[in-house]
């Protein structure tokens, strides 16, 4: 999609987050294919406002963040 796009952002959502070790994977595949692609990193985000939005929450193993 990188290539064939041009994109230049990706975001993480709860179906593609399993944990910490598998976000480390994803997003560096993401910047490879981005480099790749676009000789340009992407930019990685995600919906982390707190409450009943936490895509990355604890139960995952993630560090716990304060809500927005």
């Amino acid at each position: 999609l990188f290539a064939d796009g041009n994109l230049g952002n990706a975001i993480l959502m709860g179906r593609n987050v399993d944990d910490p070790a598998q976000v480390l994977a994803l997003t560096r595949q993401i910047q490879e294919a981005a480099i790749g692609a676009n000789g340009v990193g992407a930019i990685v985000a995600t919906d982390q406002e707190g409450g009943l939005v936490q895509r990355l929450n604890s139960v995952s193993g993630f560090t716990p963040m304060p809500d927005a």
